[in-house]
């Protein structure tokens, strides 16, 4: 299941007999990463805590079925897919008419894998400065690139730049009318040093690197 989606589970119990059951409880233990939504009235808990849900009288033969609603962004860490298993169990808290006979059956569990399945947006590149105005003495020039991302799971997504190009050649020369060669030294990461070395008569020109 895509996370974000609301999760709904649905809670059918039936008393098998051949006793009544007088005062039917049923404890919902959720998953963790999950948030809770919504369940009937006669349910409390959920937010930090089991759902606890008060049935009351259950006849041999009957059935009651309800549904409660937990909500998932929370549940893949960093994006990682995550199995979610929920944990259900019912009781009866008075046995005025005698023991449940088969014990065996009074709990069950369900299994999602939630998949993060929406990719992260970079919403910005930035580098400063901007603009590089070289100069005659072969200055070293630091560019810090930013990258600003966003995701609907993970609240800090990682960033990686994978490169960083100019407008003009790198290890070579560049235009005619500008004469200026351009220099990318990389190291293992970034940020990045840009290096504009000024040919022979070339006359003063900006240029602009971008990530």
């Amino acid at each position: 299941m895509p996370v974000g989606t609301d999760l709904i589970y649905t809670l059918k119990v039936t008393n098998n007999g051949p006793n009544p059951a007088s005062r039917v409880k049923v404890i919902d233990t959720l998953p963790g990463g999950v948030s809770f939504k919504s369940a009937p009235s006669e349910c409390i808990g959920g937010a930090s805590s089991p759902v606890v849900c008060h049935l009351g009288e259950l006849l041999a033969g009957a059935t009651q079925q309800f549904r409660i609603t937990v909500g998932t962004a929370g549940a893949c860490a960093a994006g990682a897919p995550a199995t979610l298993t929920n944990l259900a169990t019912v009781m009866n808290v008075v046995e005025f008419a005698g023991p449940d006979l088969n014990p065996s059956d009074n709990s069950v569990t369900a299994t999602a894998i939630a998949v993060d399945t929406t990719a992260p947006v970079i919403s910005a590149v930035s580098a400063r400065p901007a603009v590089i105005q070289p100069s005659p003495n072969h200055k070293m020039v630091l560019v810090t690139v930013t990258v600003v991302a966003t995701d609907a799971v993970d609240a800090s997504p990682t960033n990686k730049i994978l490169s960083v190009t100019s407008n003009q050649p790198i290890e070579g020369t560049g235009e005619v009318s500008s004469r200026w060669r351009w220099y990318c030294l990389r190291g293992r990461g970034y940020p990045s040093i840009l290096r504009a070395a000024k040919v022979p008569g070339a006359s003063a020109r900006a240029g602009v690197a971008q990530g």
